[in-house]
């Protein structure tokens, strides 16, 4: 009886002091990122690699010297941590922004760094801040995560406004996407390629209030996921996922407007949605050499805009299925564009001589046509070995006429001169390839084999025909010559 008496006594001395021991101190200072100082009344709390909140407002200690003045600011707290996780330090100051600290546990006693906060640029109008109170990115695991509801646009913005704004994320004129100076291979809808990696049209079309969120991550191919381990190189992929009310049922954006001299444009994007299913549908017609959507307002150089008048017709559908299981996927597209480029001019030019005022006049008119077809199937199978078939056909069509003429007199006509020329061509491609890959025996070995056949035709023709004509006086001869040229 005296042994166990003794016994229980020093469980119940040990237990408290187990405890104990997963118990950890986390202390900090908090200073002007600029002056270098310390700053007082700053609202810190405890949270989760996720931004779950453990501790919501921690004790903070003022140390002022003898004359009144604030030498440190600290905070410091217990808790229970758990192994190998990762945990966030919030700082929340009046006039100031936000600050973020991310730290792992390593001992009993925590002396983190020292928090440094910038003024914000918070403006006060009629008595009213606004703040932001999101989070607006967090990593979960290697995937970083940007929270869309924490970013405030403008009614009408796309998600190329949106992602504009992500912090650490910059993009070009061309439509790049560069996130820590890292270039995105691609711009993914839903875990899921867009528009065969198109990325400008989901960029000028998708609403930016239909965006839950946006991950940024490393992503296998599907050849890598079909053999059970990377057989090529990982992809950098930004993915657009939507909220849930936007996940079936259909998206619309519609833009249209009429100017004078008979100047029009109209563009209209269709997206929809069931559990399998996805299709998109966009049209595209202005004739004002337009090519930024309504509601862009940077990165408009008129010096590059087309100086002719430049007529777009065009219009593009994508179909694409994916099963439950991802084993299975297919994906159509097709596009059909029609472009017209026509230029006229007008030139006078008078000299003024002792007796004489030469004229000449000029006159020129040029217009070029195109017309293209596109279509494309891609099926791929992951399950039980990996197989990808990819059909493409393409059509062109081009056309184009020119004429000018020149003359040039004083008291009767000197010169004249007249040049017409046209051009015709068409071509068309078909393209059909398949490869795939499957696993030799248990061991990471596998074996390839590819399959392509492809054909192409193209046929153009040009004629150009050249007429001057010279008068000197009535009475003396007139001379004229011809030149002729065609090719085909």
């Amino acid at each position: 009886m005296k042994f166990a008496k003794i016994l229980l006594a020093f469980i119940a001395i040990s237990l408290p002091a187990v405890a104990q021991e997963a118990t950890v101190t986390l202390s900090g200072n908090v200073e002007d990122e600029f002056l270098g100082i310390a700053l007082d009344d700053v609202h810190v709390s405890l949270h989760e690699s996720d931004s779950t909140m453990i501790q919501e407002s921690l004790p903070c200690t003022a140390f002022k010297d003898r004359n009144g003045r604030l030498v440190a600011y600290q905070y410091q707290t217990t808790f229970t941590p758990q192994a190998n996780k990762t945990y966030l330090i919030h700082a929340s100051k009046e006039g100031y922004g936000e600050k973020w600290l991310r730290f792992k546990v390593t001992d009993k006693d925590l002396n983190l760094p020292v928090i440094k906060m910038r003024r914000s640029m918070d403006k006060t109008l009629n008595e009213a801040v606004v703040k932001a109170t999101r989070v607006k990115m967090f990593y979960r695991g290697d995937t970083l995560v940007y929270n869309a509801d924490a970013f405030k646009l403008p009614d009408g913005s796309m998600l190329d406004a949106l992602i504009a704004q992500l912090p650490g994320v910059t993009m070009n004129e061309a439509g790049e996407i560069f996130v820590n100076g890292k270039k995105v291979d691609e711009l993914m809808l839903g875990s899921r390629s867009f528009f065969k990696g198109n990325r400008k049209v989901l960029l000028e079309n998708l609403p930016y209030y239909t965006v839950k969120d946006i991950k940024v991550y490393d992503q296998q191919s599907d050849k890598s996921k079909a053999l059970g381990y990377d057989v090529d190189p990982k992809l950098f992929v930004m993915d657009v996922n939507l909220k849930p009310d936007y996940q079936r049922g259909y998206i619309a954006n519609v833009e249209g407007a009429v100017g004078t001299e008979d100047r029009w444009l109209g563009r209209g994007f269709l997206l929809g949605f069931t559990d399998l299913w996805r299709f998109t549908l966009l049209g595209n017609l202005n004739n004002v050499n337009e090519s930024r959507h309504i509601g862009q307002s940077d990165n408009w150089t008129p010096a590059t805009m087309p100086r002719n008048l430049l007529t777009t017709r065009s219009v593009a559908g994508e179909l694409d299925y994916q099963s439950k299981d991802h084993t299975v996927k297919n994906n159509l597209t097709a596009s059909y564009t029609s472009t017209t480029d026509a230029s006229e001019s007008r030139s006078r030019y008078e000299q003024f001589l002792q007796g004489l005022t030469p004229t000449s006049l000029t006159e020129s008119f040029s217009s070029a046509g195109n017309h293209s077809w596109n279509a494309r199937d891609e099926f791929t199978l992951s399950k039980p070995f990996y197989l990808r078939v990819v059909a493409d056909f393409d059509y062109s069509k081009t056309h184009g006429h020119f004429n000018s003429m020149y003359d040039l007199w004083s008291d009767t006509l000197t010169v004249s001169q007249r040049t017409r020329g046209f051009s015709e061509g068409k071509s068309w491609r078909g393209n059909l390839e398949a490869q795939g890959a499957f696993n030799i025996g248990k061991k990471q070995k596998h074996l390839d084999y590819y399959f392509r056949v492809e054909h192409s035709e193209d046929d153009s023709e040009s004629a150009r025909r050249y007429h001057t004509t010279q008068y000197a006086n009535p009475q003396q001869t007139v001379r004229t010559m011809w030149m002729t040229s065609a090719t085909a």
